[in-house]
């Protein structure tokens, strides 16, 4: 069998020279220097048999490479990546796995935790069928590139009262008007220290979205009857031959506690429903 035609690449200037010894050096990806030597020895008048043998390749790959650069020039050095494995979760199911990730688990009747994490997620994706089969590492993409994040959440409290505004508006009226030769008693009651407003987590939106609160808020438990309870009635402007107020006990009693700021003995200047408050839920007046 005759003997295959030597191939040899077209005629280098100086420059062209130069660089393609900086991309032997510099390359980043193992294919584009491959070929630049390849390129760099073919112009150097060496025939592909002998370099094959130098690069460990087959000749068709050299003469692939040469053909490829004399009518591409440096173009053909880059390595033409595919396009991997075609998407196995569609759109559709992106944006329902974004819509879920952005809901509470308690809308999906889930009391036994608060927040989404990936692995709960995913559990929860798999039991209703929204996906096959998903890993935790593609859930985190998939609300990455949707720009879904885990962000704090704060909490609001609401009075369920239905008269809030209007006595909340007459107790402020108060403020700004008290009455002539009289005295505005505050009181105030709250439940267990515990109720304390405590921030936490969830999958959000990154950018404001016109119909989301940014951060997102969620109603706080401020009905838990649980734990000892407080009501303090402070006097403002006692009399000036009062001392300071008495101080506040180190720790909560167990039972509920209604005190004045004044000095001991001005319980009297207390109302009516105060005091019968107090004694029908077993509470000291200072």
């Amino acid at each position: 069998m005759a003997r295959r035609p030597s191939v040899f690449v077209r005629h280098l200037s100086m420059e062209e020279g130069r660089k393609l010894q900086r991309v032997t050096r510099t390359a980043k990806y193992p294919v584009r220097l491959r070929r630049a030597a390849v390129v760099l020895m073919s112009g150097q008048g060496q025939a592909v048999r002998d370099i094959t043998s130098l690069m460990q390749v087959s000749e068709d790959c050299v003469r692939d490479v040469i053909h490829a650069f004399n009518e591409r020039g440096f173009a053909a050095l880059d390595p033409e990546w595919s396009g991997g494995r075609s998407r196995t979760i569609g759109e559709a199911i992106r944006e329902r796995i974004c819509l879920i990730a952005r809901t509470s688990p308690a809308d999906w009747g889930i009391t036994a935790f608060s927040t989404w994490s990936l692995a709960r997620l995913r559990e929860h994706l798999l039991d209703r069928g929204t996906v096959a089969t998903v890993s935790r590492e593609t859930l985190r993409r998939v609300l990455r590139d949707a720009s879904v994040s885990w962000q704090a959440t704060t909490t609001w409290k609401a009075s369920t009262d239905p008269d809030f505004l209007a006595k909340m508006h007459r107790i402020l009226d108060l403020y700004d008007h008290p009455p002539h030769n009289g005295r505005v008693i505050c009181l105030d009651e709250f439940g267990p220290l515990n109720l304390v407003p405590r921030k936490a987590k969830a999958w959000r939106p990154a950018a404001p979205i016109t119909g989301h609160l940014q951060p997102s808020a969620r109603r706080d438990a401020h009905a838990r009857r649980a734990g000892p309870g407080h009501r303090e009635d402070p006097l403002p402007d006692p009399p000036p031959q009062t001392a300071p107020r008495v101080p506040r006990p180190a720790q909560s009693p167990p039972r509920p506690l209604a005190r004045s700021k004044a000095l001991p003995g001005h319980g009297q200047l207390l109302p009516a429903s105060t005091r019968n408050w107090a004694a029908d839920n077993d509470a000291e007046l200072g």
